[in-house]
Parts: structure tokens; C-alpha cells; sequence
């Protein structure tokens, strides 16, 4: 089984390498070759690219244009557009996600879908200016009355989450609440584009770290992001290999499982048992208490991590890898389903010591618990990358550097 490490290093958008002999970098028959590439799996990209050295400049100039950010951005926005809202995704974290991440890797497209973006609430001010900047125009609530402003609902808004004020480390929204739809998720705004109505875009706020609402989706598939530098894929093997997407069962929708039987893929609702054992399998988690093995991150080894071109020169660095952390656990029971069922694990960090809010997988939390709470009413600085810095050691302790 070839790794996502091994597909990192070649479908990198980025970096030609440039056969001599063929200055282009391209086979002769150039435009050809894409119309069987994109027929072609990841892996067996890979596998091509390993053929020879005309076949890798091939492939890594394919990477190039078929992973490129603009393809799926462009629908939506203009060319300078694009970078502008690559930019303030980098300025408020504000991450794509869903069907619009899933596209960008699967090198397709869905014309019924909208652009899914996601943004703490407390962000979401500058992401609906820019908006209506661009050219999108917000759909009246129903529920708020036909003539509520953005700036009458964004009051609203600022009521409800003064009113929610969790502490350091808390139980995820999500599972107190029992579904997605849940406490986790605050608003969606859906916006139109004034010149072009069937182009949508869903703004979809958060309480929290916007990973809290995706790792709550109705089945893996769907669980890849894309910040303003890096487009990340959570469980690449299965998804775009294996074309399976396992339920997780808190939130569970039939009507979204069927959509994405209909996209091809495989809907599991229970693992395998060789594969929840298997330690290069996605859904490896042998037990309910499982070691820091079956602890997974944003940007770890069993993650497709695909860079963004071109590199936006923004001070804010990606997405803070480490700090956003989760695990899969597989029930060791038979629910009244009849059979037994996967959830994912984590809980939410929350401090004034911390710029953002983060999820954190169990294991790490009790690490991390005790040494935040020493802080706390000693330091007035953040310290985001202070803490990922601890937790980047506390990983590479148990599974060495990446």
C-alpha cells in the first residue's frame, strides 16, 4: 500500500522538474495525457509517475493545474477575487470544506453545489463584507423576517454568543447536543451571486474551531479542508482509494448518505475488523483505550497535505496542525443498530491565552490540561504556537519526526 506521504511527494502543485530533453515537461501528446489522468486514481498517478522520468514530469506537471485552488474558486469568484478571499481566509481561518474540499481532490465537479465556507462566529463580520464585496448578495431568513439586515442579525448573533462562554477544556458541542446540527453549529448564511443567481455560497458559523463542526460530519468522506495555504485530506486512503465513507453515527443523515452512495462511494457502517487493526488503515483504532497511535492531527503521515500555488507571502502560517487533533474510536458493542459503530473522540480548547480555539484529541488534553491551567493568571501573551510546539513534541515522542 503506497502511503499519502508517498502522494504528498509527487501531485505537489508546485516545483517541476524539467526533463532536458523535453524543456515543456510534458509527453508529446501533452494534452492527451490529461484526459486519461483524470480518470486516474491518486495512487495509480503515482505508480505512473514511477514508470520513468518522463512519465514523473508528466504527472507533476498535471498535479499542477489539476490541484490548483483557482480551478475551484474561479467558479465562484473572479480572478482577483480569488486571491483576495485566499486572503482573508488567512486573516479570519476561515476554511472551505464538505462538498467544495472534496471536489477540489476528487478533480471533479458538481454543478448543483455551493461554495461551503466555515469561520468561528466571532469572525464572521469581515468573511460577509467581503462578500457582498465580491459581488454576493445574502438570501432573507425566513425565521428572522424578510427585511433583517446583516448588521440586525449579526446583533442578534452577538447576543448568542456572549451568551456561550465555555471554559478551557470542554466536551465537544457536539456531543452534548447528540447531532451536527446541533450546539456546535450557530448560523448558515446563504448568499447569492448578484450577476449570476445559481452561483451559492453557504457561511457556515461555528461556536468553535470550525474542525469541531467537520469532524462531526455524517461520514468521512467529507471530512477534508482547505485553509488559505493547504488543502488537507482526513482520511485519504479510504475516500479516494478505496472509495468507501464510513457513518459516524451521532450524525447519521440518510438523505446525505444517499447522496454520496449516488457520487460512487461505498457507505460503511461498521469497519472491518482487519482494519480497525490495521495500523495503515484510516480507520485503525483497535479499542475504546487506545494509545497516542490511534491519535490522529491535521497534517499528519496518513494525511494527503497538498500546498497551495501561488504561495500568498501572508505572515499567518497554515493551519495549526498539531493543536487540531481527534480519534476514532470503533464501539466495542452491538448498538441498537445491530452492530457496532465509530464516533469521533476529542475535546474543545478554549483559553484567553489562546488566540484561536482548537480541538484536541483525549490523550493530548490530559497532557496539556494540567500546564495550561499553571499559565493561566501568569502570562497576558498568546500562545498558540507555544502550546503547538509542546504538542509537536508530545507527538513525536511516541511516532518520531514527520
Amino acid at each position: 500500500m503506497l502511503s499519502p506521504t508517498a502522494i504528498n511527494r509527487v501531485l505537489q502543485p508546485q516545483n517541476v522538474l524539467v526533463d532536458q530533453t523535453n524543456p515543456d515537461g510534458h509527453l508529446p501528446i501533452g494534452p492527451v495525457t490529461d484526459n486519461v489522468f483524470k480518470y486516474l486514481s491518486p495512487l495509480d498517478l503515482v505508480r505512473f509517475s514511477r514508470t520513468s522520468r518522463q512519465g514523473y514530469v508528466a504527472i507533476t506537471d498535471y498535479g499542477k493545474h489539476a490541484f490548483s485552488i483557482t480551478n475551484l474558486l474561479g467558479r465562484y469568484f473572479s480572478p482577483t477575487d480569488v486571491l483576495g478571499f485566499r486572503f482573508l481566509q488567512a486573516q479570519t481561518r476561515t476554511v472551505i470544506s464538505g462538498s467544495s474540499a472534496l471536489q477540489f481532490f476528487e478533480r471533479v465537479y458538481y454543478p448543483e453545489s455551493d461554495l461551503d465556507i466555515y469561520v468561528e462566529a466571532r469572525r464572521v463580520e469581515p468573511v460577509a463584507e467581503w462578500l457582498t464585496y465580491a459581488g454576493y448578495e445574502l438570501l432573507p431568513d425566513p425565521l428572522e423576517g424578510q427585511v433583517a439586515s446583516l448588521d440586525e442579525r449579526l446583533l442578534k448573533l452577538d447576543k448568542k454568543m456572549r451568551e456561550h462562554c465555555p471554559g478551557m477544556f470542554k466536551q465537544s458541542l457536539v456531543e452534548e447536543e447528540g447531532t451536527y446540527l446541533g450546539r456546535c453549529m450557530v448560523k448558515v448564511y446563504n448568499y447569492y451571486r448578484k450577476i449570476d443567481p445559481t452561483k451559492r455560497i453557504q457561511l457556515i458559523l461555528t461556536y468553535n474551531s470550525p474542525l469541531e463542526l467537520i469532524l462531526a460530519f455524517h461520514s468521512t468522506c467529507v471530512m477534508n479542508i482547505i485553509t488559505h495555504d493547504t488543502a488537507y485530506a482526513l482520511f485519504p486512503y479510504a475516500t479516494f482509494e478505496q472509495k468507501v465513507t464510513l457513518v459516524i453515527e451521532k450524525s447519521r443523515d440518510e438523505r446525505c448518505l444517499e447522496k454520496y452512495r449516488t457520487r460512487g462511494w461505498k457507505v460503511l457502517n461498521q469497519v472491518p475488523q482487519a482494519e480497525a487493526y490495521d495500523p495503515r488503515s484510516d480507520f485503525y483504532a483497535p479499542s475504546r483505550v487506545e494509545g497516542i497511535g490511534a491519535v490522529r492531527y491535521v497534517g499528519d503521515k496518513r494525511c494527503w497535505t497538498i500546498p497551495l500555488s501561488p504561495e500568498m507571502g501572508t505572515e499567518k502560517p497554515e493551519f495549526t496542525k498539531y493543536l487540531n487533533s481527534w480519534q476514532l474510536i470503533h464501539s466495542a458493542y452491538t448498538s441498537n443498530r445491530g452492530y457496532p459503530t465509530s464516533d469521533v473522540k476529542f475535546k474543545i480548547l478554549r483559553s484567553r491565552m489562546l488566540e484561536n480555539s482548537y480541538t484536541v484529541a483525549l490523550k493530548p488534553a490530559i497532557f496539556l490540561e494540567p500546564i495550561l491551567l499553571a499559565l493561566e493568571d501568569h502570562i497576558g501573551q498568546k500562545l498558540d504556537h507555544d502550546v503547538e510546539n509542546l504538542l509537536r513534541n508530545y507527538f513525536e515522542s511516541f511516532n518520531g519526526p514527520e
